[in-house]
């Protein structure tokens, strides 16, 4: 299984009354984990994937989303 960097904006609400300003809405997010799928719609990472290969603590990241997404070598006998 592949590491993955990911780097991807996401998006806010705002309530009430507010001045916006270019900082209220988009934050610039990094999240790294194990490659659990990809395809053109999204890509999916985990903290963590069992021995039966469940996966947990997950997050599915829109593909409009990403800015920039680098795959990590491992260098661990671990499979």
């Amino acid at each position: 299984m592949k590491l993955a960097l990911v780097e991807w904006l996401d998006s806010c609400g705002l309530s009430g009354w507010h001045v916006l300003s270019d900082n209220d809405c988009i934050s610039n997010c990094i999240s790294v984990g194990l490659l659990c799928s990809e395809d053109e719609k999204q890509v999916v990472i985990a903290q963590s994937k069992s021995c039966t290969g469940s996966i947990g603590d997950a997050i599915a990241i829109p593909k409009v989303s990403i800015t920039r997404i680098r795959y990590l070598k491992v260098n661990s006998p671990l499979r």
